[in-house]
């Protein structure tokens, strides 16, 4: 008897999650690893102190494929969050295969998309075949990060743009500081290793060149502007105007040991946090002919699962973080997609979010394919060999070039199902 009454008691406290308080209790998983997990786990306090019908309960998992691995597995396995964040640029794998719900109607007014006041690209991101499966948290590109103590130390006018090409390499050569045996112990540039693909595609598209065809079947950076965009660290590095291997640039800006790097808008964050660092941000440098820049977005998708009992508290949570990007914009770094935030006084009043939204009528977005995310992690490797010197620019973009075409002919996201 005793021993029955405990399998029910253990049954009944397993019961007790699905409900909090009289509350609908969804599951949210992110990938937000760095201080913009701590944003994200106040923005989910506060909206589940914001209302009586929903509770969050937020998991922050491994960035890449350790998190997109442990979702796909769960959509399979019917233990799927409710309410998942997915990169604009991974949305195919997930939509393709029917492995998310569409947003309803309800949530796409609600959420504001029927007003017209979202940005339309990240909005588009948020689509496969007509059909809005992600809402856009956010916007994610390059700035420029300057020290404008350094600046102004050097004679530079710290309010003006280092936009072009010239005054950019002007502005590296008057901000490097060596000692008397001309070691160098200050850098004007220091590149964000794990960036460096993120520089050459931007390069490459204002160089006039793509990343793929426009079927996206096949690679097209394997072109003089895909060189020429290589071929620009490559020659900074060469006048030792860069660092000769990778170093640690994000710490060395934090540490005044470079005046300049270029990194993405979720870096600022962590640069507000080191109080002795005066700083600003510009647009990403007009190195080529034409602008453009990196860009992609966070998207709030809904993973599939076996029944739709929790969609509605889903779209409800949904809802009210699109309505909220302010918060998440200010504290996190990342730009908004509404317009509504980005006319606001608030965000107008953020000079340092003004160099990336600057940029939205230029933005070269990641390409939508289901094979990105191995290829991006083979960019990275080849573009680090180039800095590194382990490889030439014509080398690397050939074995790029072999690595991409190969692998769009296999359709990753088949896998699993």
């Amino acid at each position: 008897m005793k021993r029955a009454l405990s399998v029910i008691l253990v049954i009944l406290l397993s019961m007790l999650p699905i409900v909090a308080y009289g509350k609908t209790v969804i599951d949210f998983w992110n990938l937000f690893t760095g201080p913009d997990g701590q944003v994200m786990e106040e923005l989910v306090k506060e909206f589940n102190a914001s209302q009586n019908d929903v509770e969050v309960r937020m998991q922050i998992l491994p960035w890449g494929d350790p998190y997109y691995n442990k979702l796909l597995l769960s959509i399979q396995t019917g233990t799927a969050p409710d309410v998942a964040i997915c990169h604009s640029w991974n949305l195919l794998i997930f939509a393709k295969y029917n492995r998310l719900f569409p947003l309803s109607p309800k949530t796409l007014e609600k959420g504001g998309v029927n007003k017209g006041d979202f940005l339309e690209r990240p909005l588009a991101a948020g689509k496969y075949k007509g059909v809005t499966y992600g809402l856009p948290l956010d916007l994610l590109t390059l700035g420029t990060y300057y020290n404008t103590d350094h600046f102004k130390a050097v004679g530079i006018d710290p309010n003006k743009v280092v936009s072009s090409q010239e005054n950019f390499i002007d502005a590296i050569k008057k901000l490097q500081m060596k000692d008397d045996k001309g070691e160098v112990t200050r850098w004007g540039f220091a590149p964000i290793s794990g960036d460096l693909w993120r520089y050459w595609y931007s390069l490459l598209y204002q160089f006039n060149g793509t990343f793929l065809t426009k079927d996206g079947s096949k690679s097209s950076f394997n072109s003089e502007a895909g060189i020429r965009a290589l071929q620009f660290f490559v020659d900074l590095q060469n006048a030792n105007l860069i660092p000769p291997t990778s170093i640690d640039a994000a710490t060395a800006f934090r540490t005044g040991k470079c005046s300049m790097t270029i990194a993405g808008t979720w870096m600022r964050r962590g640069f507000e946090e080191q109080k002795d660092l005066n700083y600003m941000t510009a647009p990403f440098p007009f190195i080529g002919p034409k602008k453009a820049v990196m860009a992609a977005s966070h998207l709030l998708v809904l993973p599939q699962k076996k029944n739709r009992d929790k969609i509605e508290a889903a779209g409800k949570f949904i809802e009210w973080l699109t309505s909220n990007q302010i918060k998440w914009s200010m504290n996190a770094g990342n730009c908004p997609t509404r317009k509504s935030v980005i006319n606001s006084d608030i965000f107008k009043k953020s000079p340092k979010h003004q160099a990336f939204i600057s940029q939205a009528d230029y933005l070269a977005w990641l390409p939508q394919v289901e094979q990105f995310l191995p290829i991006q992690s083979r960019m990275s490797q080849e573009i680090d060999a180039v800095y590194n010197k382990q490889k030439t620019v014509a080398l690397a973009l050939k074995d790029l070039e072999l690595y991409v075409n190969d692998i769009l002919t296999r359709p990753i996201g088949e896998a699993g199902k």
